[in-house]
């Protein structure tokens, strides 16, 4: 009799349960009364979700509580015990990553003939994003220096980034340029390393699928340099203007633009051609006593001497109005033809001459043709 009740209090107790989780596939309620035989493994399990025990807080009685925090304490001490037992079984592997232990079955062989292949430490990446990495810092030697000595070169923090609480380490570059060189004190086969290694550090920028249009922009910039048959005799005068279009590529990330570089290339020439003038004029003048004047034929002074004069200026000998005048830094014709200054000041005896049709061969004296002004063939020579 006892048992026959036992049975059917457990029944409703089930029942009881199922309806309060599911009342529309289970509609009849059961016992109001529960006990932990009444419910099978799956629902005790489940009872261990807090979000789950929540909802059946009033079918939660004494024994079942009690059931639920026994399962919890054995959890909380098996968790105590995981790490001690881990400790021991890997015991190797924590040794090998306290120690760094290296695997010498890694190793590459050196092949002949291939060149070095630069590699990039992350900080330089990270020190791009923030501020333009100098040309210097692509040298091979620097580049080795920056992979070896990672761990103990000059850092800084920038400030945090909007929307960041945080700022980012990066390479102190101010102190680094002390020792790898500051921007502009490369030499032209350096410039040409350092431009290559540049080129391919920005090739593993280039997000996928992009087409590789960030490393292009780099590769179409040095190329265009590297092309010019007067890179080298030129370098001096436009490695200034070749920075300037990379830091300003760095900040406004504007397209390449061919047009710009020529223009800017033709000026380097004009440039580097005027300041071999002058450098011939000193030249030329050091080596006498006193200088001669390529204007007025007189010695004491030279053709600078006339530079932007609105008097008439007349040579001393004969009277006459002299030929040429100094404008703007430039020897020029009456009809503003630009002199070359190297021409009448050596003649044909000079190194040959770059300008083409830009500068014109006439004697500054008289504007002939045959030959240079300090030939002193349609003028005497001054005396000392």
């Amino acid at each position: 009799m006892n048992k026959d009740i036992e049975e059917k209090n457990a029944e409703r107790s089930r029942k009881t349960f199922k309806h309060a989780s599911d009342p529309t596939v289970h509609t009849e309620p059961g016992s109001d009364e529960a006990s932990l035989i009444s419910l099978d493994d799956v629902d005790l399990n489940r009872f261990h979700v807090p979000s789950f025990a929540a909802s059946f807080l009033s079918l939660i009685y004494s024994k079942l509580a009690k059931w639920i925090a026994d399962k919890e304490i054995k959890e909380k001490l098996k968790l105590k015990r995981k790490p001690a037992d881990e400790l021991k079984i890997s015991a190797e592997d924590a040794r090998i990553a306290k120690r760094r232990c290296m695997n010498g079955q890694k190793m590459v062989p050196w092949v002949v003939g291939v060149p070095w292949q630069a590699t990039f430490p992350q900080n330089l990446f990270d020190t791009e994003l923030c501020i333009a990495v100098p040309l210097p810092f692509f040298l091979n030697k620097n580049l080795n220096i920056l992979n070896v000595e990672a761990s103990t070169l000059p850092t800084t923090k920038t400030n945090p980034n909007p929307g960041e609480t945080k700022g980012n380490v990066i390479l102190d570059i101010e102190k680094l340029s002390i020792r790898f060189g500051k921007e502009l004190s490369l030499s032209c086969s350096q410039w040409t390393e350092a431009a290559g290694n540049m080129y391919l550090f920005h090739k593993e920028r280039d997000e996928d699928g992009t087409c590789e249009a960030h490393s292009t922009w780099y590769n179409d910039h040095f190329c265009f340099y590297t092309s010019q048959d007067t890179k080298d005799e030129l370098y001096d005068a436009w490695k200034a203007d070749e920075l300037k279009i990379c830091q300003e590529h760095w900040a406004k990330y504007g397209e390449f633009d061919a047009s710009r570089y020529y223009q800017a290339y033709k000026l380097s020439e004009k440039q580097q051609e005027m300041m071999a003038d002058i450098r011939g004029m000193i030249g030329f003048q050091s080596s006498s006593s006193t200088p001669d004047c390529l204007i007025c034929a007189e010695r004491g002074h030279d053709a600078t001497q006339h530079a932007d004069s609105t008097t008439i200026i007349k040579f001393k000998s004969d009277g006459k109005t002299v030929w040429s005048k100094y404008t703007d830094r430039n020897l020029l014709s009456p009809d503003n033809c630009i002199i070359c200054i190297s021409w009448n000041l050596r003649g044909d005896r000079g190194h040959p001459c770059s300008h083409k049709d830009e500068r014109v061969h006439l004697c500054s004296f008289c504007g002939s043709k045959n030959h240079n002004a300090f030939s002193w063939t349609c003028r005497s020579r001054p005396s000392n």
